[in-house]
Parts: C-alpha cells; sequence; structure tokens
C-alpha cells in the first residue's frame, strides 16, 4: 500500500521508518466474513487469450505497488525487491505470455522503490518512487519512449522525498508525494511535478502546507485534476484540486474526520472520479468511498468485510469501476477485491491466500490486473500478480 498503500505502508520505505511503524501499528485486529461471489465482466473475455497461469505468478521476495496496461500485451508492474526498508527498485514487463523484469537503466536495479506507474500509450510511460534508502530518498521519476526506459533529471531529483502517484494523457500529467526538511511531521511538504507537453516543472508549497504529503493523482475526463494526501500528525485524508496556478484544499468531503486516511483516486467516465479509503477510528477498519459526480463529492455504501483497508482503485472501458486492498482476519491479511456497482460497492470473490492488494489496471473491459504483496505476518513478503479474465480472478 504507498502513502496510497505506495510510501506510507508498512512495508516501503518511501517514508522515515517512524511513520511505517505508526501505521504498522493500527493493524492488529479480529474479524470474520463470508465472501460473495464473483461477478461476470462486461464483454466475452474470449476475445482476449487468457495469460497461462505459471506466467502470472512472478514470485520473488518484495512487493508490487503499482501496474498500469496499454494492452492485453503490454503491461508493467513496479515495486521493491528485497527485504523492507532496504531493498532495490524492480520492473516487470509483461509481453502477453510472461512478466519478466526490466534492468535497464541501472536505476531499475540500485536501491529504492517505485511506487507508481501509469501508461499513456504503447509508446508513452511514466513511473515514480524513490532512490536510496530510508533517511538517504531521492525522488524518482522515469519515462518509457516506446523503446527504453530512462531516467528524468529535469527538474533535479528531491532530496529526502519521494514520488508517490503519477497520472498522465497525451495533454500532459502530474506527479505527485512529499519531502521532509527536518524529522518532525510538520516539516514534511507536499510535492507536486506538473507535465507539459513532454517537459515537468516543480510546483512550490508555502510553509503553511507542512505535515502533508500526497499519495494520489487524477484527472477527469472534463480536465479536472484531484490529488488525495494525508494531514501525518493525525492521519487525517486530505483532498485537493489543481485550480489553475495553486492547489485549492477542500476543507471537507463526505467521511473527513481524523483518522480518515484516503488511499486511492481515480478518473472514471463522464468526468466522475472515486476516491477510495479507510477510517481507523472505532472498533474496526471502515472503507470509506466517494464520487466525484462532476458538482461535489458524495459518500457511497460498500459492503466489505471488517477491518478492509482499501489501496487502489481503477476503471475499466466500458465504465466498471474496481478497487482492491486487503482485510484482516485473525492476525493475517487476505485480499480484497470491490467492484461498482452503480450505487454501491460490492465485494467480488479473489483468490484465497495471505496477500495485500495495492495496484490495478484494466486495458479492456474482460482483462485485468491486481498487484501487490504476500502478508509479511507470513514471513519476508513476496510479490503477488493476479489475473482478471472477465470472470474470475486467478
Amino acid at each position: 500500500m504507498r502513502v496510497s498503500s505506495r510510501a506510507l505502508s508498512g512495508h516501503s520505505r518511501s517514508w522515515p521508518a517512524r511513520l511505517a511503524i505508526i501505521v504498522a501499528g493500527l493493524s492488529l485486529f479480529l474479524v470474520s466474513m463470508t465472501a460473495g461471489p464473483a461477478r461476470a465482466e462486461d464483454g466475452p473475455a474470449s476475445r482476449i487469450p487468457a495469460p497461462p497461469p505459471a506466467a502470472m505468478s512472478y514470485r520473488i521476495p518484495g512487493g508490487l505497488n503499482g501496474v498500469a496496461a496499454a494492452s492485453a500485451a503490454d503491461a508493467w508492474a513496479v515495486g521493491y525487491t528485497g527485504k523492507s526498508y532496504s531493498g532495490r527498485v524492480l520492473m516487470l514487463h509483461w509481453n502477453g505470455s510472461a512478466w519478466s523484469r526490466v534492468t535497464g537503466p541501472a536505476v531499475l536495479t540500485g536501491p529504492g522503490e517505485l511506487t507508481a506507474v501509469t501508461v499513456v500509450s504503447a509508446s508513452d510511460a511514466w513511473a515514480v518512487g524513490s532512490t536510496g534508502n530510508a533517511g538517504q530518498l531521492h525522488t524518482l521519476l522515469l519515462h518509457w519512449n516506446g523503446s527504453a526506459w530512462r531516467e528524468v533529471t529535469d527538474p533535479a531529483p528531491v532530496a529526502n522525498g519521494s514520488l508517490s502517484a503519477v497520472t498522465a494523457n497525451a495533454a500532459g500529467g502530474w506527479a505527485v508525494g512529499y519531502y521532509s526538511t527536518g524529522p518532525t511531521a510538520d516539516q514534511t511538504i507536499p510535492l507536486s511535478f506538473r507535465l507539459s507537453g513532454m517537459a515537468w516543472s516543480r510546483l512550490s508549497f508555502s510553509s503553511t502546507a507542512g505535515g502533508i504529503v500526497f499519495d494520489g493523482a487524477a484527472t477527469t475526463t472534463a480536465g479536472v485534476t484531484w490529488a488525495t494526501g494525508l494531514f501525518v500528525s493525525d492521519l487525517t485524508g486530505v483532498l485537493t484540486r489543481w485550480a489553475g496556478r495553486s492547489w485549492a484544499w477542500t476543507g471537507s468531503f463526505p467521511g473527513f474526520a481524523a483518522h480518515h486516511w484516503l488511499t486511492g483516486i481515480a478518473a472514471g467516465p463522464g468526468g466522475t472520479a472515486y476516491a477510495i479509503g479507510f477510517s481507523t477510528a472505532g472498533d474496526a477498519y471502515r472503507v470509506i468511498a466517494l464520487e466525484w459526480t462532476g458538482r461535489s463529492w458524495v459518500s457511497t455504501p460498500v459492503s466489505a468485510p471488517a477491518w478492509s483497508r482499501p489501496s487502489a482503485v481503477a476503471a475499466a472501458p466500458g465504465g466498471a469501476i474496481w478497487a482492491a486492498g486487503y482485510y484482516r482476519l485473525g492476525d493475517q491479511d487476505h485480499p480484497l477485491i470491490l467492484r461498482w456497482a452503480g450505487s454501491a460497492w460490492n465485494r467480488v470473490a479473489a483468490p484465497a491466500g495471505k496477500a495485500e492488494l495495492d495496484g490495478l489496471t484494466f486495458p479492456a473491459a474482460g482483462y485485468g490486473w491486481a498487484v501487490g504483496h504476500t502478508d509479511p505476518a507470513s514471513g519476508n513478503a513476496m510479490t503477488v500478480i493476479l489475473h482478471w479474465n472477465g470472470h474470475d480472478w486467478s
């Protein structure tokens, strides 16, 4: 999971270890819930050949934080390999039949972590994260031009920082995250880079924004850009909108309260957007789900087990909206997958196992990927990759 189950989760090095310890301490609870039935996806899955199961299970020590696909034969997954807080950057590529590791440029095998990836086309993709280990981080921004990945160094990488999310289209894009100016929570400053054409520029924030990290970003089909984040000191969610010259903070929104954390946001059809997160107030984790109607944010009901924590949300061609994360049963974490039914989120059956999901992508209505890692409580985490064939996750 990042600050969006990417940058602030217990397994990520992307924020200093002190914050990861706070977040990890929130999740030691008991729950039981019976899984609901899977739902059939739009359109026949037979139009797209399903990948062989053996090719899906690219299991190595580490975790995957994000995934994006240009087509059923072209996808990227990003994260880290090795142990938490001392791992190395990990990027995988799906060519239609197998996943393989990408090792060039050299930064893709160096210390650090990739937290998110987005695809504009088969010849245009962006990945973000950080290089170095805890206490010596620098932001990392990479571009795929159709033949090779290269590191973007203009604007210069930001010391003591990490990029947590990236969104882009043919017109431009955004990469967001945070950097630290000192050891306390209020010395954590939100960070955003803006893409215009093929050039990135950094936007500065005043000191009044201290204590905030960005963890998600999405631009609607109407051209409205939203970012989610977190007030670090009290684990309270942040929602902000790009107003043309600066970010305009949303003072309140449905579910806004201390210990309510927004962990993911995605653009939907017709200018809509969907933000998802969880509350740690009360007796159990409770999923928070919001819909941007084009005019306002409204709260939407969710059918999910207690102690559920969603981490990612994504739109599929045809209008389906999905979310993924995990729920806690006893002392173990299990995959959680939700689907938007037009008026509520319903649970969809996920493969049995001890795992947490952090990324989602759907290049076609009946074809998708979910990525994450095995439950660290079972030992050192291993990467997890699941596939949606239009009817079932496997």
